[in-house]
């Protein structure tokens, strides 16, 4: 799932990792000012959101994150799944691999589902049955 961090998480990411913005910037290849803008409150002038590559790239540099627990995270799918009686249910897999299997085992007693958008559950991104 590709989830940036908010203003918050990013400062408290960086003071944890001992990181100062510039040394941040430095790391990804980034001008000091885009970390000052990724740092800054949203309703604040020239505040920025984090690209995702960014906050990947930052989290393997410092050693916050393996490049397998990165790829593990981007394979997930946040799905909501609707059955024939009617219940909505909002489920996480590992894999579009395992969403398949579970659409196989459940075959017959789904009558819709729609992919949900990482950090945003209520966000469909149009995938329907």
């Amino acid at each position: 799932m590709y989830k940036t961090p908010t203003p918050e998480e990013f400062r408290a990411f960086l003071k944890e990792r001992g990181l100062s913005g510039s040394q941040a910037a430095r790391l990804v290849g980034k001008d000091s000012r885009a970390i000052r803008r990724y740092t800054a409150p949203d309703d604040q002038k020239g505040a920025r959101s984090m690209q995702w590559d960014t906050w990947a790239l930052i989290r393997i540099l410092s050693g916050a994150a393996s490049v397998d627990a990165v790829i593990a995270e981007i394979s997930r799918v946040s799905m909501e799944i609707e059955t024939t009686d009617g219940k909505v249910e909002k489920r996480d897999f590992e894999s579009e691999e395992a969403f398949r299997a579970y659409l196989k085992a459940h075959d017959g007693e789904i009558v819709g589902f729609m992919e949900l958008s990482p950090g945003q559950l209520d966000s469909p991104s149009g995938i329907q049955a």
